[in-house]
């Protein structure tokens, strides 16, 4: 298993789409939660873990 900072960086799929977007870039874990940056958007946002699905 990755450690998160192992993580940090890599890309993901959120499982349900956000304005139309499923590319995630994770930045940092708190606890259950990432702090994401939409790809393509470059928003960010606060999602639990069971919302998406890392890339490894």
């Amino acid at each position: 298993m990755c450690n998160e900072e192992e993580l940090s960086g890599k890309t993901a799929t959120l499982n349900t789409p956000w304005r139309g977007y499923t590319r995630i870039r994770l930045i940092k874990k708190n606890g259950y939660r990432w702090l994401v940056e939409i790809c393509g958007s470059g928003a960010q946002l606060e999602v639990c873990q069971d919302e998406l699905v890392i890339e490894l």
